[in-house]
């Protein structure tokens, strides 16, 4: 599984006497190459504490199983196939994450106090204050929000990538449920 996650896959063989005992496999994020003049001499293992396989240490490389896959921008280390699909993955969970807290907001994007004269810092924060207290209560309908004379608050639109998104998006059930097979009545 590394192998595919990662491109390489450390195993470290443990013997008990001649005979082989078990086999740990090491997570690739944790083991590091040693090289000199251009050979490799060793492999560092710094473990995650108590929670690890094996304490930290260094290892010879005859005392490590190495495998990996071609990396044309790492010599020593490897590249993993599904390496391509990290970005358009992590692309996708960021627009849900931020499609989710919009719909969590009720579309929402916040307000925009126009004024026709610079505020003090005491009527900023009177303003503030006056927006914080319109969001207090949960579960029930925003509350209006009244400004004095010369400043308004204009009603903003949905921006246009938002409704790009619920046109492209794939929805996460999409993703995950098998689609559904109709049986035909006989």
């Amino acid at each position: 599984m590394w192998l595919m996650l990662r491109g390489e896959c450390f195993r470290v063989p443990i013997f008990e006497g001649r005979k082989l005992k078990s086999i740990l496999y090491l997570d690739p994020a944790q083991v590091h190459h040693i090289v000199e003049d251009h050979e490799l001499i060793g492999w560092r293992y710094s473990g995650g504490g108590n929670q690890a396989p094996l304490a930290s240490q260094v290892f010879l490389p005859e005392e490590v199983w190495f495998e990996r896959l071609p990396n044309p921008f790492h010599f020593w280390r490897g590249m993993p196939p599904l390496m391509v699909a990290d970005l358009p993955a992590r692309t996708d969970h960021a627009a849900a994450s931020f499609m989710r807290g919009f719909v969590e907001n009720n579309a929402d994007l916040g307000v925009i106090v126009h004024t026709e004269q610079q505020l003090t810092a005491e009527q900023q924060t009177q303003i503030i204050a006056d927006l914080r207290n319109r969001k207090r209560k949960a579960g029930t309908a925003d509350r209006p929000c009244f400004f004095p004379a010369g400043r308004r608050s204009p009603s903003q639109p949905c921006p246009a990538p938002i409704f790009s998104f619920w046109r492209t998006a794939s929805f996460p059930v999409q993703k995950s449920a098998p689609p559904l097979v109709s049986r035909k009545k006989l």
